[in-house]
């Protein structure tokens, strides 16, 4: 799944890309995170209250900045656009469907599981239910497809350690990695 710090579901989201080959699958993953990014512009200005225009603009401004990301296949992008829909519907009081965005997000990367605790620290026990479901879900959904295996590993070593800010990234310049 690349970095150790990416959940197994990531893989899940890369699959329906695999028929298409190694190169065709690389063209496609680089185009839908370049949508990821517009959406991600559009959202946040829908959100800030903003003109429509300014967010796919700084993400066209920030391509340089993305680009890595975009080079190495991460999940931020689709992360991030799911962070924005989450807390948009936060904002205009759809727990439903912002719940499942988060929940969709921390599934994908960890990281994002702050906004968990944020949710219990203000009472919103509705979207935090529906967070948490989603993570349910969508984990039973991910071991059935790939394994408990992998799952126990991620679980028991990789997840922690990641959690903590110890990230087991070999290109990675801390000394955490070691």
């Amino acid at each position: 799944v690349g970095f150790a710090v990416l959940s197994p579901p990531s893989a899940l989201l890369m699959a329906p890309l695999l028929p298409l080959g190694l190169h065709g699958a690389q063209i496609a993953w680089m185009v839908l995170q370049g949508l990821f990014a517009l959406g991600t512009g559009f959202v946040l200005c829908r959100w800030l209250e903003r003109p429509l225009w300014m967010g796919p603009t700084l993400m066209l401004c920030a391509a340089p900045l993305l680009r890595a990301h975009l080079v190495q296949g991460q999940v931020h992008l689709p992360v991030m656009l799911l962070i924005a829909l989450g807390l948009w519907g936060w904002k205009k009081g759809r727990d439903p469907g912002a719940g499942v965005c988060l929940g969709l997000a921390i599934g994908l990367k960890i990281h994002a599981w702050p906004l968990l605790a944020l949710a219990a620290l203000v009472g919103r026990a509705r979207l935090l239910a529906w967070t948490m479901g989603t993570l349910c879900v969508g984990g039973a959904v991910s071991v059935v497809l790939l394994g408990w295996d992998v799952h126990a590993v991620w679980l028991g070593e990789i997840g922690p350690a990641a959690s903590r800010g110890r990230f087991i990234d070999p290109w990675s310049v801390s000394f955490q990695s070691f």
